[in-house]
């Protein structure tokens, strides 16, 4: 009798180290598999601080961009598009932005293109460099999209806009 009991505890003692193990084993898994190492992301597109504009320069266009930023009213447009001929200072009034956005602890993302970059595909990695840098700044986001990108691999580097 006190062998039959001994031997239950040793194989219970054995099966509860071996369940141990495999959990660990599989939470590790998770954690691997729920990273965002492999999101096909574009590097150095982002806020460049020497790049804003000069002080008191461009006021109107960037009090009207933070108007539309601040705007309570729902039918604000949700993208304010930017545009103009090359050398108006786009990119300086979009660095300006990003800067006093990031300065208020409302900074999420900034990906500008370079003409200089074009063989880099950049726009292949736009909405996947977009998300990795939301992700990176709201944590309820990162598993999402972690799990979004674990679940479909093609994600990662796919170059179809729709599918990103």
């Amino acid at each position: 009798m006190q062998g039959l009991r001994d031997q239950a505890l040793l194989n219970v003692q054995v099966d509860v180290q071996q369940v141990g193990q495999d959990l660990s084993v599989g939470i590790q898994q998770i954690q691997e598999d729920l990273t965002l190492d492999s999101l096909v992301w574009a590097s150095q597109v982002g806020l460049d601080t020497g790049k804003k504009c000069l002080d008191g320069t461009r006021t109107e266009i960037l009090n009207e961009i933070l108007d539309w930023m601040n705007s309570p009213n729902p039918v604000t447009p949700p993208i304010f598009w930017l545009y103009g001929q090359a050398g108006r200072g786009k990119s300086a009034i979009a660095h300006m932005i990003a800067l006093h956005a990031q300065n208020l602890g409302m900074f999420g993302s900034c990906f500008c293109f370079s003409r200089t970059r074009q063989h880099e595909r950049l726009h292949v990695k736009l909405f996947t460099t977009i998300a990795r840098d939301l992700a990176d700044h709201d944590l309820h986001l990162w598993p999402i999209l972690a799990k979004g990108v674990t679940n479909n691999h093609s994600l990662r580097d796919t170059a179809d806009i729709t599918e990103q």
